[in-house]
């Protein structure tokens, strides 16, 4: 019989490292869930992030985010000759909700639907990308200072721009580096659709079109990046422009705000009450 107690005794040593293994693999499971859900997700799409350029075709994007859940049109002024004549120009423009994370948007061309600039905007710390502004510069979006950056006022490329409403507000400027940043420009702000918020409350006066420059400056050492915007280079797009700017360095938040990845859902107290007041009301 000893053949047989052997014989229990492996089958028994099976069973329990069978459940080592399943268990060890539930919690894997587990952990990787997790990681994909929250710290994991954002460098997934920062990685996607990474991966952008300006010039090619929207299929190229597509084929990294999928398919988009917002497009409309939008109307950007261009150079034409030597004078600094503007014409009118209609672009396509196309926003992705990067889950809870963020959004990515892009601008196209009507003609070949190529993407002459894109942009991505935070509202988590989960999602926190490192970008590069420039040869010589890169921030780390919803964590990064404007004063770590070259003051726009101070350089003749440059372009500032800030507003204040009842229910939205935008800041922006514009960084460009002529050869040594590809003849690209950069557009660095903080709008209500990202996170964390830094609302320029003060720094420019709309009716007087003058700029508080004590508060600009402590604005810009305190605010945070939040949202980047990158045109492409020898455009003759005009994106420093204050009919595009500051609002349009992040999406619309009544656009996007309805979004079921964004959407207000009530809380377990809220759900609570609605029970209570249906059961005394006899439902």
């Amino acid at each position: 019989m000893s053949w047989l107690s052997h014989v229990f005794q492996t089958w028994q040593g099976g069973l329990t490292v069978a459940g080592a293994v399943t268990a060890t693999g539930g919690v894997l499971v587990t952990i990787r869930s997790f990681w994909r859900k929250t710290l994991g997700k954002g460098r997934y799409y920062a990685g996607l992030y990474e991966g952008m350029a300006l010039s090619v075709r929207h299929d190229v994007i597509k084929r990294q985010f999928g398919e988009h859940d917002w497009q409309f049109k939008a109307t950007f002024q261009q150079y034409e000759g030597v004078h600094g004549q503007t014409t009118d120009v209609d672009l396509l423009v196309r926003i992705w909700p990067l889950g809870k994370l963020g959004y990515l948007t892009t601008w196209c061309t009507l003609a070949d639907d190529t993407v002459v600039m894109y942009g991505v905007t935070t509202r988590s710390r989960w999602f926190q990308p490192h970008v590069p502004v420039g040869p010589d510069y890169s921030i780390k979006l919803g964590r990064s200072r404007f004063a770590e950056l070259p003051d726009p006022a101070q350089r003749p490329t440059g372009g500032r721009f800030a507003a204040v409403g009842a229910r939205r507000f935008g800041y922006a400027e514009g960084h460009y580096f002529g050869n040594p940043g590809g003849y690209q420009t950069w557009i660095v702000g903080a709008c209500d659709s990202g996170a964390p918020m830094s609302p320029p409350i003060g720094v420019y006066q709309a009716a007087a079109r003058e700029w508080d420059e004590a508060r600009y400056v402590q604005y810009r050492t305190s605010g945070v990046i939040n949202s980047v915007i990158v045109a492409a280079g020898l455009s003759p797009l005009k994106v420093l422009d204050d009919r595009f700017l500051p609002y349009g360095v992040g999406p619309d938040q009544d656009r996007v705000r309805l979004s079921p990845a964004t959407a207000v859902r009530p809380t377990l107290a809220a759900r609570w009450r609605e029970r209570q007041a249906q059961r005394a009301i006899g439902r």
